[in-house]
């Protein structure tokens, strides 16, 4: 080789090996579907977007760690979440069925996919997820699932399987989430005294749960984004004047990170009870505290104590009339 040339290459060799991990910290998704008309759109985690031409769409970027992400079209009439790390992506599927999509190029993807299998196999998801975790330490899967479902599996199942995690684990964004409920989670029962948390209403008056003094507290948890909350309203507004007046009284707890879309879905549903929020969405501390896994969910307080929890709206109505007679 040419002295010259060699010593060029070498001079380079530092700005070709950067250029190379810069590569390596992105991703390409590269997507082949059917069924869909040309210039359809797609979507990548309501961030991104792209046309589908020719059953051919792509999407690129970077993430700092693998990431959940969700590929939908408009109205999440077909979508699957995958999982993004910095690779090259392949995603395969058919209109109506991207539950059944191939994804390959993803690590993770395909534990989850193997994992997956099983359940569809064996059945049984909650033990299949929770031997899993205990058999795959140092997998971010196993702590991302911890995430999901600390809520629906409480705070001593979750806290064993988190004790065991490798410390890596531990520190990512979902490890730092599960160990803030596990801080936080009261595993509240019926028969427990309530729990006091406070926050602010949409004026930014710190409301605190104790403030309130009336006999029987309903303590609503709910979102703006929530339909079946949203649809829940007016049967609620009707129950809470009825009796509003011998005792009763709501604090509605939302799981929102958009202070417009809180305060907006307040005034369109006409909420005539303290509404309050810490605006952290799932990781509202109140929701963490009373370990809230669906919405609408509500806690019947009565003195102080909490006497029914996730009450229909008739079986509320019903245990008022007995209360409050």
């Amino acid at each position: 080789m040419n002295k010259t040339i060699a010593i060029i290459l070498l001079s380079l060799a530092p700005f070709i090996n950067i250029f190379a991990q810069t590569q390596d910290r992105h991703y390409k998704i590269i997507g082949e579907v059917s069924g869909f008309a040309d210039s359809t759109k797609i979507y990548l985690n309501n961030s991104d977007s792209t046309l589908i031409i020719k059953d051919k769409f792509n999407f690129s970027g970077s993430v700092d760690d693998k990431e959940m992400m969700t590929l939908h079209t408009k109205g999440y009439a077909d979508y699957n979440m995958l999982w993004i790390e910095n690779s090259i992506i392949r995603f395969h599927a058919e209109k109506g069925d991207f539950r059944n999509a191939k994804i390959t190029g993803s690590a993770i993807q395909a534990e989850a996919d193997s994992l997956q299998e099983k359940i569809d196999k064996f059945g049984d998801a909650r033990n299949q997820y929770v031997n899993f975790i205990k058999t795959n330490p140092s997998s971010l899967l196993s702590v991302y699932l911890l995430d999901v479902y600390a809520a629906t599996w409480g705070r001593d199942t979750t806290e064993m399987l988190f004790k065991d995690l490798i410390p890596q684990m531990k520190n990512t964004s979902y490890g730092a989430k599960v160990s803030n409920f596990i801080a936080l989670n009261k595993n509240v029962k019926i028969g427990d005294r309530y729990w006091d948390f406070e926050q602010l209403n949409p004026a930014n008056k710190s409301i605190k749960l104790s403030d309130l003094k009336n006999k029987v507290i309903l303590l609503e948890f709910w979102g703006s984004w929530c339909i079946p909350c949203r649809k829940g309203h007016p049967e609620l507004i009707r129950i809470y004047n009825k009796y509003k007046k011998t005792g009763f009284e709501i604090l509605g707890v939302a799981a929102d990170s958009d202070r417009v879309q809180w305060v907006n879905a307040i005034k369109e549903d006409r909420l005539p009870w303290e509404n309050v929020s810490d605006l952290k969405g799932d990781e509202n501390e109140a929701v963490l505290i009373y370990g809230i896994n669906h919405y609408p969910t509500n806690f019947l307080i009565k003195d102080g104590v909490i006497i029914a929890i996730d009450l229909k709206k008739a079986d509320l109505e019903t245990e008022l009339a007995k209360l409050l007679r």
